[in-house]
């Protein structure tokens, strides 16, 4: 049952980790904020998974590891991972109905992550002569267990109330999550008294592929641009406009007409004989007279334009 279970945790953490992969060469490759928040959760959501199969690997089979110290390392990253997740999950959730951080939010945030950490902490325990961890049943145990049910209901909560305030892609991503969300649920309770029980976790991995698997769909949709219709940009003269009417500079319309042609930051400043971080000044300024959050948005916005 073991090895079976360790070889299910390492199909989905390698399934996981080849979607993080995608996910960061999109975002390198056009850059977004969305994009951003999501890969932070996700980078939580992987380590987590990989560090608690390593944990519980040991723990479970009572096997004693060469390096115990190396095994404390990877404990504290599955507490860091824990609660970093936990503050990545509210984090992402806020991202996508409100877009822009307020105090009270982020205090929040901090403070759901810190509890996370003093609860998980607390249940394990390290025998330091024997070299032994092993995992209590104790208050921090049981709380540590709970505390996801309520970050993902509120998390859940707030997205579905404010639906009608996102975009259709936004709204179709959560009303996918949501349900996925709702079928797991089931599935997350039997995990609580299953890791309690001294088991593996069964439905936390799968719900990690699924999750991993749509947005992975929703990112390539998005963001994925043929580069050879990026750079077919036809005469910078159709829509300018277009660019003097919402007052961008002379300046900035050099830097979206490179923008349009594939040009990185970078190669924008080499091109132009000026600072990169002139030029990254330059495209803030774009994004927000734009209102876009990517180069991606820039080129479409400007393609629609061109067309009309």
């Amino acid at each position: 049952m073991i090895h079976f279970a360790l070889f299910g945790y390492f199909f989905v953490v390698l399934v996981g980790i080849v979607c993080l992969a995608i996910s960061l060469f999109l975002y390198l490759r056009i850059k977004s904020r969305f994009l951003f928040n999501f890969l932070v959760y996700f980078s939580a959501f992987t380590l987590f998974v990989l560090s608690y199969l390593v944990v519980l690997t040991y723990i479970r089979a009572n096997l004693k590891p060469a390096d115990f110290y190396g095994l404390l390392l990877v404990l504290a990253a599955v507490i860091f991972s824990y609660s970093f997740l936990l503050f990545s999950i509210l984090h992402f959730g806020h991202f996508m109905v409100y877009e822009k951080s307020s105090t009270k939010r982020n205090t929040l945030e901090i403070l759901i992550g810190v509890v996370a950490f003093i609860g998980l902490s607390s249940s394990f325990e390290i025998n330091w002569n024997e070299e032994q961890i092993h995992q209590l049943g104790n208050f921090g145990a049981y709380f540590s267990c709970f505390l996801p049910f309520v970050v993902i209901g509120y998390s859940l909560v707030l997205k579905l109330t404010h639906l009608k305030n996102l975009d259709d892609e936004k709204r179709r991503i959560v009303k996918r999550t949501s349900i996925m969300s709702i079928i797991f649920i089931p599935g997350f309770i039997l995990d609580y008294y299953l890791v309690l029980s001294g088991n593996f976790f069964l439905f936390v991995p799968g719900f990690y592929f699924c999750s991993s698997i749509i947005y992975l769909k929703y990112f390539i949709k998005k963001h994925n641009v043929d580069l050879s219709s990026i750079r077919s940009i036809g005469d910078p003269r159709t829509y300018d406009d277009y660019l003097i009417r919402i007052g961008i500079s002379t300046r900035e319309k050099e830097i979206v007409v490179l923008i349009m042609m594939g040009f990185s930051n970078r190669k924008i400043a080499n091109k132009l004989f000026i600072s990169l971080s002139t030029v990254k000044t330059h495209v803030r300024n774009i994004f927000r007279k734009l209102n876009v959050e990517s180069r991606f948005e820039i080129i479409t916005k400007l393609k629609n334009v061109e067309q009309s």
